[in-house]
């Protein structure tokens, strides 16, 4: 029997709006800037527990994002925690270029029978707006995109291929990639 992965990425959503009123964390980050969830979520693409939120953080520097770190330890509600500083030049490696300019700050915890990922982004407003682009291009995709996304994102999972939601957003969209082997063959070559 073949899964329907569009019910699966409704039960995570359902599952992942619970998460956010519960934890209240939307509410807590909106202490910190603009904030908007992005990324599978916010697209109805959800194949795992994972959550990605953005914060429109002006001035955006080190200490707000230690300060936000710190708080969301003490709230209780999370417990494994991880800090990044992609803002930095030196830290931005070439493998790391995609991803946004700011401070990372990954939240995780058990929730409803999952292993529940946040990942929240500390970025200034340049970043926030090529976020809001993205995200207005994804809003346009189509039933037949969706699905095929959601087919390309759960062979991604199962076979545990190193291919970023992203690429798979980007190959769909924009050069209509619509079988694993025609991603894989794409990423080899644009994304090296």
């Amino acid at each position: 029997m073949k899964k329907d992965l569009v019910q699966e990425s409704e039960n995570y959503k359902k599952i992942a709006d619970e998460l956010l009123a519960d934890s209240e964390i939307l509410s807590q980050l909106q202490n910190y800037g603009v904030v908007e969830t992005t990324g599978s979520y916010a697209y109805n693409l959800m194949l795992a527990p994972d959550i990605d939120i953005v914060v429109n953080s002006k001035p955006n520097n080190k200490e707000k994002a230690i300060r936000l770190l710190n708080q969301l330890i003490d709230n209780d509600w999370w417990n494994l925690f991880t800090f990044a500083d992609w803002y930095q030049e030196k830290f931005r490696i070439s493998k790391w270029q995609w991803l946004p300019k700011g401070y990372y700050i990954r939240v995780k915890a058990d929730y409803n029978g999952y292993r529940w990922n946040i990942d929240i982004w500390l970025v200034d407003n340049l970043e926030y707006q090529k976020r809001k682009d993205f995200d207005t291009e994804m809003s346009k995709i189509d039933s037949r995109q969706k699905k095929i996304i959601l087919n390309l994102k759960n062979v991604r999972n199962q076979e545990k291929l190193n291919i970023s939601s992203v690429d798979i957003y980007e190959a769909v969209t924009k050069h209509n990639i619509a079988t694993i082997d025609d991603l894989n063959n794409w990423v080899a070559k644009e994304k090296v």
